[in-house]
């Protein structure tokens, strides 16, 4: 049997694995400070949010 795949390469695996961990780290980034806004909003006091 001859191995003629090439060997694994870290920078390869790099994009696909963090890229969606980046997106959902952005994104929920972004929402956390709003949620006190709107459970404000909503009747709850800023305790409750």
């Amino acid at each position: 049997m001859s191995n003629s795949s090439a060997p694994f390469q870290l920078r390869q695996a790099a994009l696909p694995v963090y890229l969606p961990t980046l997106l959902f780290s952005a994104g929920e980034a972004a929402f956390i400070p709003i949620v006190p806004v709107i459970a404000q909003n909503v009747g709850a006091n800023l305790a409750t949010a």
